[in-house]
């Protein structure tokens, strides 16, 4: 499967976002993004990134700022899907009260598991 280009892109610049925000540090960029658990990224027919992850919050950011950034860097609006839980969450054993916990973590109630960013201007997806 070969993977569209656009999205090869906005995951480059993703990237160059957070290597930018760890002051070139690749290790903290890896780190962070890893704990954000990106499960998709793809574009949206109306333009926006689209960032499925299992860990939004890490994204967003302290009151949104993050995001924010983010979105200015891509020139695009962002779309933020927060992922379900799969069997694969559960290959790795905790102790008893960490997995109690994760539990809770997974029972909270919502009605909408989305979050939209809209800063998008009229520019092109930054690319080779």
């Amino acid at each position: 499967m070969k993977l569209d280009q656009n999205v090869v892109n906005l995951a480059k610049n993703i990237g160059l976002f957070f290597l930018e925000k760890n002051k070139e540090n690749y290790e903290a960029t890896e780190i962070e993004i890893q704990s954000m658990q990106i499960t998709k990224l793809d574009i949206m027919k109306d333009g926006r990134a689209l960032i499925e992850l299992k860990r939004p919050g890490i994204l967003i950011g302290k009151r949104g700022l993050q995001i924010e950034e983010l979105s200015k860097h891509l020139k695009m609006g962002i779309h933020i899907v927060e992922s379900e839980p799969s069997p694969i969450d559960s290959l790795i054993p905790y102790p008893l009260e960490d997995d109690e916990a994760m539990e809770d973590d997974r029972d909270w109630d919502h009605d909408d598991n989305t979050h939209d960013i809209d800063n998008r201007e009229d520019h092109e997806l930054i690319g080779p």
